[in-house]
């Protein structure tokens, strides 16, 4: 099925959105970004076809000067006239499929209707009333708010059911003149008619007739003997709204499907929220009703729900789903087109979860490697003394290069701002026999060959990315760097320029690289103290084995044991397994390990050890009287975390 183009330019807050309507397109951002404007200008155009329903309430109200609007679709008509050509062949309803055939006229099947309007001017169109009628009938546009209809009330399906049965004329002159015959013969039934029609004729009252649509849909009550519907012969409000939500719009879908099987028409259907008060289940069988009817249909739906989007996006029946991007920027709606889960491979899909697709209705994403990240950042302390982290989503998928490409925002094309996580040993290798540092910087990080172009004399940036990248190998190259044994600690200005720089470096691609593991910016200089008191009080086992050497160590080797021993690594990368390897006399140290939980405990120990708090509740009473100062200790503290969360607030263009 050929696509229809939809351009809109000055709508309200929609400067210029250009999107196609395919089997399944999908408006995905947060609330008020102007999704709700995209369906309300189609149904602006949609309204004015062949009536005058002209507001004054759809220019730019952020611009006084903007004073037009222009609502354009482009309709490729070819398959219907194919289809018109062979129809003329069997049926007898010559007149209206020659104007369809006649619609090849306009660039050869491809027909663009343009609504211009001028503020306090009527609606200028670019073609004739008849051709709009014309496409209206070929394309009729039905509008499903589930903040407005009512899905107990059939009278909509009726409709549509008379639009499926309708009858021509000459069938309905049949059926009235034999429907009168019948009358007559019975001659109680004809008298009640002639005496109501003599009170009519008395009080010169006459009844136009029906149109032909409106005949069937009476003569439809007439043969099923009513039109109050049920389901299993209980009344409707008998189920739940969910239940009658997908009841209604099953019974909806598949009329219009029938319909464009059966007639010259291409049904346009616009769902704006469908997936609101539906529950899980309800909402995944939504989708598989969407899917199953979207051959023949063009849908166009607004969504908050993942996993609408993860189920209909992940079948086989459709190929041809579009995802939309929907973001407001300075007061004005942006649209992109992403890349949609459905042009993945098959044993991509079934791997991507609804949490995966959350990230599409993402404000912003930190990208993180493992669970002690989502630990961490996922910590409801660490949230009240930055509120950002309630703001973004942290995503464990950096492992994962199948399930990251097809959430990555970069990849898939979203507007959603994203921040990537790195330990320093991604991007960096030390090679303690040689004492040798390489760069093992991947193109799926970096691509080196687009650097020339993008960065190489550009104005826009304060450095040279290509020379940078260019001076790291030579420094990696040649830098040979003072340490210290047995735990590779390591203070050499060189490598900590050099760590500076590779640092800035990939950040210009949003890539954070931490100075060593996640466990160093917990385990620093400033708390080093407080977390030896912490093992103690919580790993005495790991405690025993460390606290004799650790009394005697420097102060560099103290925050490098106890990164290692709480599986982290050293200055230059080195982790317990490989001290323990390379000094026989080291004993066999308790770790601690990564699922023990002991981050949000050392939190939790460093939060009561600074405060007096023991308790989420009192420490919110705490920060929120506190007046910063406990937030600028806390960032003493923990520098590099506290530099990490400044990113994310310029990431969010928030303070």
């Amino acid at each position: 099925m050929r696509n229809v183009r939809v351009i809109i330019k000055n709508y309200k807050c929609i400067k210029e959105c250009n999107i196609d309507l395919s089997s399944i397109s999908f408006l995905i951002g947060s609330n008020g970004t102007g999704k709700s404007t995209i369906i309300d200008a189609i149904s602006y155009f949609y309204l004015n076809l062949t009536q005058n329903n002209i507001s004054q309430e759809i220019f730019d109200k952020n611009n006084y000067f903007s004073n037009s609007v222009s609502i354009t679709l482009i309709y490729d008509l070819r398959d219907i006239i194919k289809r018109a050509r062979i129809s003329l062949k069997t049926f007898d309803f010559d007149d209206y499929l020659n104007d369809i055939i006649s619609l090849e006229e306009y660039n050869n099947g491809i027909l663009r209707i343009e609504l211009s309007q001028i503020k306090n001017k009527k609606i200028e169109w670019n073609v004739d009333y008849r051709t709009r009628s014309l496409i209206k009938s070929l394309f009729p546009l039905f509008n499903l708010n589930s903040h407005i209809i009512d899905y107990y009330n059939w009278d909509t399906v009726w409709d549509m059911f008379a639009d499926l049965n309708k009858i021509s004329n000459d069938e309905k002159n049949s059926l009235i003149k034999e429907l009168k015959n019948v009358v007559d013969m019975n001659t109680s039934i004809s008298n009640k008619i002639n005496k109501t029609m003599k009170i009519l004729e008395n009080e010169k009252i006459y009844i136009n007739n029906f149109t032909t649509k409106s005949f069937t849909k009476n003569l439809l009550y007439l043969y099923f003997s009513g039109n109050k519907l049920t389901k299993n012969r209980k009344d409707l409000t008998y189920y739940s709204d969910g239940e009658t939500t997908i009841n209604y719009l099953s019974v909806f879908f598949s009329i219009l499907d029938e319909i464009s099987n059966i007639k010259m028409k291409k049904p346009i259907i616009m769902l704006d929220e469908p997936e609101i008060s539906l529950h899980p289940t309800y909402i995944k069988r939504l989708a598989n009703i969407i899917c199953k009817h979207a051959i023949n249909l063009y849908i166009l739906v607004s969504t908050h729900s993942p996993q609408l989007v993860k189920t209909a996006t992940s079948t086989t029946m459709i190929d041809n789903i579009y995802l939309y991007n929907v973001m407001i920027d300075k007061n004005y709606t942006k649209i992109k087109k992403m890349r949609s889960i459905a042009e993945s491979s098959s044993s991509e899909k079934y791997r991507i979860l609804n949490d995966h697709i959350s990230s599409y209705f993402s404000k912003g994403i930190l990208f993180v490697e493992g669970e002690s990240e989502l630990e961490l950042f996922g910590n409801e302390y660490l949230q009240l003394i930055f509120p950002i982290l309630e703001k973004i989503d942290v995503l464990k998928a950096m492992t994962d290069e199948k399930i990251f490409k097809n959430i990555d925002p970069g990849h898939i094309h979203t507007w959603v701002p994203c921040l990537y996580l790195f330990d320093l040993d991604k991007v960096l290798k030390y090679e303690k026999n040689k004492n040798k540092l390489t760069l093992i910087i991947t193109n799926g990080q970096v691509n080196r060959n687009r650097e020339v172009v993008k960065f190489f004399n550009s104005k826009n940036n304060k450095f040279d990315l290509r020379l940078i990248r260019i001076r790291l190998n030579q420094m990696a190259n040649k830098l040979k760097i003072h340490y210290a044994a047995p735990f590779y600690s390591c203070n050499d200005d060189n490598y900590c320029l050099f760590k500076y720089i590779l640092k800035e470096y990939m950040l210009e691609y949003n890539y954070f690289i931490l100075d060593t593991t996640i466990e160093g910016v917990l385990i620093n200089n400033q708390t080093k103290d407080i977390y030896i008191d912490f093992i103690r009080d919580n790993f005495n086992k790991t405690y025993s084995d460390i606290i004799d050497e650790y009394k005697d160590l420097t102060e560099i080797d103290k925050i490098n044991l106890l990164r290692m021993v709480t599986n982290g690594k050293s200055d230059l990368l080195i982790n317990l397994k490989d001290y323990e390897k390379d000094n026989n006399t080291a004993k066999n140290i308790k770790k601690i390990g990564k699922t023990e939980g002991w981050i949000s405990k050392f939190i939790c120990y460093y939060i009561e050890r600074k405060t007096d708090c023991k308790s989420i509740q009192q420490f919110y009473h705490f920060i929120k009287n506190d007046n910063g100062n406990f937030k600028m200790i806390f960032k003493d503290d923990f520098y590099e975390l506290s530099t990490l969360v400044t990113k994310l607030y310029d990431m969010m263009n928030v303070r």
